[in-house]
């Protein structure tokens, strides 16, 4: 997890891909009167469609589950994600 910016009272981008290679999760806390704004995106970048033709010889429908799937998998990590931000902003 890299810690790219921070400041009192700003924001803070929390990115979780290390290497970048095929996709890139970030967070992003932002202040929002009382409390906290966080928005968590998550991109595909364009080598894993290119590693996944390229390399697991997967077609246009088998890609785009793989990549749906991969998604969903985000999409589920929220919650842990949220209660793990919270642990650790809040100490």
């Amino acid at each position: 997890m890299d810690v790219s910016a921070f400041r009192h009272q700003a924001s803070i981008t929390i990115n979780r891909s290390p290497d970048e290679v095929y996709d890139v999760v970030s967070d992003v806390l932002e202040p929002d009167g009382d409390g906290t704004r966080v928005t968590e995106t998550w991109e595909v970048l364009p080598g894993y469609p290119v590693y996944l033709r390229d390399e697991q010889a997967l077609g246009d429908d088998e890609l785009m589950a793989r990549i749906e799937g991969m998604g969903q998998l985000a999409r589920d990590g929220i919650p842990a994600t949220l209660a793990n931000l919270k642990r650790v902003v809040e100490g």
